[in-house]
């Protein structure tokens, strides 16, 4: 039988030790239309890819610590790239950039700090960086094709508790993940396993430990996948979730707003070729009006309009191991 034709936990349990060649062939494989099943299934390829790039994020990480190195370089040493990130400062805002400094400490809501020729405060710059080389429109938010701008805190959101409180009663309270895996360690108090599904790192708690530990010896990942598919699916959010969910996110979105004086946006790569634009706090910021969810999507995703006409996306999700720590809510 055809490898690829197995369920993906077998396929999962065969290649996880496969070398990278074989990887990348199983993964072309994968991604090509098969007439015994259609499209290609995106849990699978995340697997091969994490496996084929174990420390993607992290290296994304330092990459973009680099670049904002770099930009605080160009500034200061005043070459080509920072004159002319000073000269599009200057179209602007009529202000011009003196000198820029690195924001210190985990958190800060920005990444530099410039001084400007009027007077002699530190001024705080947010930097979006997307490394595909596009066109900037005037009406794109500065963290469009970037990651997230609120890296969510889920304790604010009440949403947040509705759902682990259900996942809990499902997958853990019952007993269901102890069956399924032969979890020896005793089943956790709620209030006990929430601070695991809320840490953004790994477990402590030793029925989450060695619920990880069964996940990845049985499936190949330290995920839990199905259920999470199955939850989310299941999951209901009401008019008075949302409506709730609104009033939590808005002095948030506001306080994230109010942190940072001007947003950079570079999309390229800042030492060969790329666009860049500016942005300045809004003397206003916009309320949210109205949020619905949006449909068939693998985790809970939310629209949520705002009265200036701008959208943004709240994103309830698992951010370290599916089904097991670091749920967040992220605003993007």
């Amino acid at each position: 039988m055809d490898l690829l034709q197995q369920n993906i936990d077998n396929i999962k349990k065969t290649i996880k030790d496969w070398p990278k060649e074989k990887l990348i062939n199983i993964l072309k494989l994968e991604k090509e239309k098969k007439p015994y099943r259609g499209t290609a299934r995106k849990t699978l390829i995340t697997f091969i890819i994490h496996k084929l790039n174990p420390d993607k994020k992290k290296k994304n990480g330092k990459k973009e610590d680099k670049q904002i190195d770099y930009i605080i370089e160009c500034i200061n040493i005043k070459n080509n790239v920072g004159l002319l990130l000073i000269s599009e400062f200057y179209k602007n805002f009529k202000r011009k950039i003196i000198t820029a400094r690195k924001a210190g400490g985990r958190g800060n809501h920005h990444d530099i700090e410039v001084m400007l020729n009027d007077d002699k405060r530190w001024y705080k710059i947010e930097h979006k960086g997307c490394s595909k080389l596009s066109t900037i429109n005037d009406d794109d938010e500065p963290w469009l094709d970037s990651c997230q701008f609120y890296n969510g805190d889920p304790k604010p959101f009440t949403l947040c508790g509705e759902y682990t409180r259900q996942w809990w009663n499902k997958y853990i309270r019952s007993g269901y993940l102890s069956n399924k895996y032969n979890i020896i360690a005793t089943i956790p108090k709620y209030k006990e396993w929430l601070k695991d599904a809320y840490r953004q790192g790994p477990p402590i708690t030793p029925y989450v430990i060695e619920l990880k530990q069964k996940v990845e010896k049985k499936t190949g990942t330290k995920s839990l996948f199905v259920e999470r598919k199955e939850f989310n699916n299941e999951f209901n959010v009401s008019d008075a979730n949302i409506k709730t969910l609104i009033k939590q996110i808005q002095p948030i979105y506001e306080k994230i707003m109010k942190d940072k004086d001007y947003w950079l946006k570079i999309n390229g790569d800042i030492r060969t070729n790329f666009n860049c634009k500016w942005y300045i706090k809004p003397d206003i910021i916009p309320k949210i009006v109205s949020m619905t969810r949006i449909e068939n999507k693998l985790d809970p995703m939310f629209e949520c309009t705002c009265d200036n006409g701008k959208k943004f996306i709240a994103h309830l999700r698992w951010g370290y191991n599916q089904g097991m720590t670091n749920l967040r809510l992220d605003l993007k």
